[in-house]
């Protein structure tokens, strides 16, 4: 009651002999109360939500690589950005990765799509110089490419020598 008067005046205490005014302070004060009984409530779910998250994060931290301390760093972007979210106060840093992170998935598809037309049209350009050559004479002429049983054959004489004892 001191605390009342110390910051509420001599007020509040003439409104304790008032009842309209008596049970209009205890509505308020019952507020007040389911208030605090849904803080704890909340404050209680959301710790047995960090209990439940503890393996999920401990994977995720893993298949990241994340050290303790990156992943601390991580967490205070994401309550940033969050925070920043939930008072409206949208700054362009904010709302630039809200929307890379709404339309990832349509980025990446846009993006492989494009990779997948530039390898074609570089197979087809690498094709094209293929058939076409470098624009320099062949290398080989008749007497280069031919097999080794076409080495003994001549124009004239057909067979050029006889296979000896000593080619076996």
């Amino acid at each position: 009651m001191v605390a009342c008067v110390r910051y509420f005046g001599k007020d509040v205490l003439e409104c304790a002999n008032d009842e309209n005014r008596m049970a209009q302070l205890q509505k308020e004060n019952d507020e007040f109360l389911a208030r605090m009984s849904a803080n704890r409530k909340l404050e209680k779910e959301m710790a047995e939500n960090w209990e439940h998250s503890k393996r999920a994060i401990s994977r995720f931290k893993e298949a990241k690589n994340m050290s303790d301390n990156d992943f601390d760093n991580f967490l205070e972007r994401v309550h940033h950005i969050c925070e920043h979210v939930f008072m409206s106060d949208f700054t362009p840093d904010v709302l630039e990765i809200l929307f890379k992170g709404v339309n990832y998935d349509n980025d990446l598809g846009c993006a492989e799509r494009a990779a997948e037309v530039r390898g074609r049209n570089e197979r087809i350009l690498l094709e094209k110089r293929q058939s076409d050559g470098d624009a320099l004479p062949g290398l080989h002429n008749n007497r280069s490419s031919r097999s080794e049983e076409e080495e003994n054959l001549t124009p004239g004489f057909g067979l050029r020598r006889r296979r000896s004892v000593w080619d076996m």
